[in-house]
Order: C-alpha cells, then sequence, then structure tokens
C-alpha cells in the first residue's frame, strides 16, 4: 500500500514536469478556464466525499494537494501568457529597430547626397561666373550673321558654327543643371526632414518598448516564480502526505469498523421485525378463523403498512429538490489509499442547517452524537418495520443538530434535523442510506427519488 502512495506522488510530480502545453490567448481559452474551474469545482466535491471516514486533517492535506494541483494549469497559461507578451514585445522592439536602422541609414544617404550635389552645383555656377564674366567684357559668342560674313570660306564657317554651338549648349546646359541641382536639393531637404522625423518617432517608440519589454519579462519571471512555487508546495504537501499514511489507514479501518457496527445493530432489529410480523400474522390468522371482519382489521397493522403514502411513495429523499447528488452508491477508488471502497449510501449535497425530513414513518432507535468519535457525526437511524415483504431502515448523517429522539414515531416528511458537517466530513451534506434485509441498497432506486 505504501508503494502505491509513492507511486500516486511520483505520478503526480512526473506531471509537473515537461513542456507547458499551449493555450493561444483567445476568448475560447478564457471560456475553457473558466470550465475547468467548474470541473475543478466538481472534483474537489468528489474527492470531499470519497475522503469520508478520514481523520479531518489528513482530509484537509489531500484537498489542499489537490487544490494546489489545480491552479497548475491556471499558473502555466499565465505563464503563457506573459512569454507571449514578451515574445510579442521583443519582436515589435526588434521590427521597430529594423526601421531605426533603416532609417538612419537613409538619412546618411541623404547627407552624403547632398555634400555631392553641393559640389555638383558648386562647379556649376563657377561656370556660369565665368559665361556672366565674359559677357560683361563683352566676349559674347558671334552671331550666325557674324560668323559667315567673317568667315573666308564655307569650311571656315562650319567650323566656326560648331564651336559656337558647342559654348552655348555649354551655357543651357549649365543653366539647365543648375535648376535641377536646385530643384533636387528642395526635395533632398524635404527628404532629410521627414526623415528626421520619422528618426525621431522611431526613437521615442525604441525608448517606451524597452520600458514594455522590461515589463513583460518581469511579468514573465513572476509567473515562472509562482509556477515554481506552486510545484515546491505540492513536492512538499506529497511528503507531509505520505507521513500520514498509516493514520489514514486506521482511519479508514475505524470507518469500516463503525460501520460493520451498524449493520450488527440493523440485523438484531431486522430479527425483532421478522419475529413482531410472525406473531402480527399468526394473530390474523387465529383472528381470521373467528370473524372476518376481525381480519379486515388487522390487515390494517401499520407494521405492514401499505407502499403509498400522502406523498405517492412510501420512500421519499430526505432534503427538499433539486437532488444534488454529490457522491453516488456504490464502489470506488480511495484518492489515497488507492484501495476500493464501497460507499454505502448517497450524498445530497445541501446548505448546513437545511431540514432534513424522515424518508418514511417509523420509530427513531438510535442516535449517534458527534462527541461520541462516530465517524458518521451526528446520525439518525429510523426503524420502518416490514414493507412490502422487507425489513427496511433509513440512516442519515453529518447533521448539525437532532429534532428528534429515541423512541420517537415519526412521519414522512417531519424534520428530524438539521444538515451539517460534523463526524469525519468536509462538507455540509446528507449521507443518506436505505437497508432493506440487513443489506445496504441504492436508495436512487426507489421511485419516490427520480
Amino acid at each position: 500500500m505504501r508503494r502505491r502512495l509513492s507511486a500516486i506522488i511520483a505520478a503526480i510530480s512526473l506531471s509537473l514536469t515537461g513542456v507547458f502545453v499551449a493555450l493561444p490567448a483567445v476568448a475560447d481559452d478564457r471560456q475553457d478556464l473558466v470550465d475547468q474551474q467548474q470541473a475543478n469545482a466538481q472534483r474537489i466535491a468528489e474527492i470531499q466525499a470519497s475522503l469520508e471516514g478520514l481523520d479531518l486533517d489528513i482530509q484537509e492535506a489531500y484537498l489542499n494537494l489537490e487544490n494546489t494541483r489545480m491552479e497548475i494549469p491556471t499558473a502555466e497559461s499565465a505563464l503563457l501568457e506573459a512569454e507571449n507578451a514578451l515574445a510579442a514585445a521583443e519582436r515589435e522592439a526588434e521590427a521597430n529597430a529594423a526601421l531605426l536602422e533603416a532609417a538612419q541609414l537613409e538619412l546618411e544617404n541623404i547627407s552624403a547626397d547632398i555634400e555631392l550635389s553641393e559640389g555638383a552645383a558648386e562647379e556649376t555656377r563657377n561656370t556660369l561666373g565665368e559665361i556672366a564674366r565674359a559677357t560683361y567684357r563683352g566676349e559674347t559668342t558671334p552671331s550666325a550673321i557674324d560668323l559667315a560674313l567673317g568667315s573666308t570660306s564655307p569650311e571656315e564657317f562650319s567650323n566656326s558654327y560648331r564651336v559656337n554651338s558647342a559654348v552655348t549648349r555649354t551655357q543651357t546646359n549649365a543653366l539647365t543643371t543648375l535648376e535641377q541641382d536646385a530643384a533636387s536639393a528642395r526635395n533632398r531637404e524635404s527628404r532629410q526632414t521627414a526623415v528626421e522625423e520619422q528618426v525621431a518617432i522611431l526613437k521615442e517608440e525604441a525608448d517606451q518598448l524597452v520600458i514594455e519589454c522590461e515589463a513583460a519579462r518581469a511579468e514573465a519571471q513572476a509567473r515562472k516564480d509562482e509556477l515554481d512555487a506552486l510545484e515546491a508546495s505540492i513536492a512538499a504537501q506529497a511528503l507531509e502526505l505520505e507521513g500520514m499514511y498509516s493514520r489514514a489507514e486506521s482511519s479508514l479501518a475505524q470507518a469500516e469498523a463503525d460501520q460493520a457496527a451498524v449493520a450488527a445493530m440493523i440485523a438484531e432489529i431486522d430479527a425483532e421485525n421478522w419475529r413482531l410480523e410472525q406473531e402480527r400474522l399468526a394473530a390474523q390468522q387465529q383472528s381470521s378463523s373467528s370473524s372476518s371482519s376481525s381480519s379486515s382489521s388487522s390487515s390494517s397493522s401499520s407494521s405492514s403498512s401499505s407502499s403509498s403514502s400522502s406523498s405517492g411513495y412510501w420512500l421519499m429523499p430526505p432534503v427538499d429538490r433539486p437532488l444534488n447528488v454529490t457522491s453516488p452508491f456504490g464502489w470506488r477508488i480511495h484518492p489515497i489509499l488507492g484501495t476500493s471502497r464501497f460507499h454505502q449510501g448517497v450524498d445530497f449535497g445541501k446548505s448546513c442547517g437545511t431540514p432534513q425530513y424522515a424518508a418514511a414513518s417509523g420509530t427513531v432507535y438510535k442516535l449517534n452524537y458527534a462527541s461520541s468519535g462516530f465517524t458518521g457525526g451526528n446520525t439518525v437511524y429510523i426503524n420502518h418495520g416490514i414493507r412490502n415483504g422487507s425489513s427496511y431502515h433509513t440512516v442519515y448523517m453529518h447533521l448539525s443538530s437532532f429534532n428528534t429522539y429515541v423512541g420517537q414515531q415519526v412521519n414522512q416528511g417531519d424534520v428530524i434535523g438539521w444538515t451539517g458537517t460534523t463526524g469525519r466530513s468536509t462538507g455540509c451534506h446528507v449521507h443518506f442510506e436505505v437497508w432493506q434485509d440487513g443489506v445496504v441498497v441504492n436508495p436512487m432506486s426507489f421511485p419516490g427519488f427520480y
């Protein structure tokens, strides 16, 4: 058994290692977490029911361990969100840095172009200056008529005209170049201003991104620390629980002993029920032989009541509807010991202080008090006598207080006490048992529980 517990603890530890399950941070995943929390609450309720019979500190230790384990998915999701936020911030910072680098490079290229263009413009201005000075001195190029009149031969005229055309083109090109350089300079200055503004904006964004990255990094580290703390807590709680293993076995043994004592007590009362039933039948047979009217009278005896009542069913639930079954009737695996254990009744979850009713008419023949150390806490036992050819009893456990006494004749629906969590119970509920001929049967199989 100890090896089994160690294996369980080892499995818990292994489940906390490895790669985290990636959960995209979208609305559907938020709903998934809400659904998971609801499922966790249901699981805790089931565990609470399955831990009945153990010492309360052992139940608390195991529930603490389970609650801590259930925090792991949320912590992993928070860590993943923080890491995704950090990665997104880092990607944005990298993109911003690339844009800033490109803008700065473009600014450098514009500055280099400006320097080159300023040199070319200076040369053009010098050329135009020479032309202006030549014009001022009267050294202008001759007109075509002057060339024709001054030439001694056609060849001289042709050569002179070509030279004159070249000089004119030079003057025109210089003027055009100067105009183009001026336009280019204005364009470069506009580009330079725009890029300088872009660089300033990118630098400001880069400073903000540094702050965001640091915040995201700190958040991711905090979530990582939180997850590490949860894992360390689980390891410590598992060790603490392992130290309680022997006491858990003793607690369960006591619970089983209490159940055996109840079974023995019910067997004795069943025997008495059948003895009284035999006496009733014998008296009925004797009476019927002398008078048919007395036979009709004895057939209405309370010890052999009919299968119906004012409610329509002779057996009804001990609490008001709706019936919230937190732990059904039948076999289940003990979460700590790993052993199979039979749950002899049905647990109905109700808030503390909720009235509990007699499921059928009968006689209260025993009250167990929580102060006695009984695992069921405050418990009421009702003998319903012979019903439909069987001897029936109902048992109500974990009451906060009683509203009945031993020997009281109760009717179906009478308040016999109030819901609580006495005994080895971790939550407000009623543990309800039905015994038929000395054997527990599933209460949910009776029509009144459908």
